[in-house]
């Protein structure tokens, strides 16, 4: 166990398996919340029509479960569920002045979560290391809110997912081509610094 992480190895055919997970930690923050029974729903996030259906905002009680819960997903997110880290940002960028959309939106990932809480990962003990990397942008993706395209990169080392993430670009890019370029030069920053601690 390390920070709620749970890394194993087990040993089948001769062949030695290495792999992590989190759902106790994901368990016991469904229970917490009351989201252990939810309906299993077939997305975290769609679209985000449902962020943005009810614009009345919160009292200061929701907003405060707004923020744990959030961070909590954040959490899940960046350490061992890259399947929701996108939606898991749309939200987090309401947290200044969050609706009742946001409500809606953060019940849906928590209903997602909790149809999908076991998930593990495991990959084979290999020699030598083989790296697949990821990269994309949408140009503008969401004009009707912001017109700053949406990076996502996506790291695969030994078959197991080592790092991902989805975040906005720091400024907008006047053509689709220029937000390709800035998506791939934040890759290639992210590459160098796995590749770093992977030596």
């Amino acid at each position: 166990e390390y920070c709620g992480l749970r890394l194993q190895c087990k040993v089948q055919d001769g062949i030695a398996w290495y792999g992590f997970d989190q759902s106790c930690e994901i368990r016991e923050f469904l229970i917490e919340h009351g989201f252990e029974a939810a309906r299993p729903v077939s997305a975290p996030m769609p679209d985000d029509r449902e962020l943005y259906s009810d614009n009345r905002g919160v009292t200061p009680k929701e907003h405060g479960w707004i923020r744990s819960v959030v961070g909590s997903l954040q959490w899940f997110a960046t350490m061992s569920r890259y399947d929701m880290a996108y939606e898991v940002n749309k939200v987090s960028q309401t947290l200044a002045n969050p609706t009742q959309g946001t409500i809606k939106a953060i019940n849906r990932i928590m209903a997602w979560l909790a149809g999908d809480w076991d998930r593990e990962f495991w990959c084979p003990r290999v020699s030598g290391n083989t790296w697949h990397l990821y990269v994309d942008s949408d140009h503008a993706g969401y004009r009707y809110k912001d017109t700053r395209s949406r990076t996502g990169v996506f790291f695969v080392l030994n078959g197991l997912p080592v790092h991902w993430r989805s975040t906005k670009q720091p400024y907008t890019a006047t053509s689709s081509a220029a937000a390709e370029i800035i998506a791939l030069e934040q890759a290639v920053r992210d590459a160098m610094l796995r590749w770093y601690i992977s030596r």
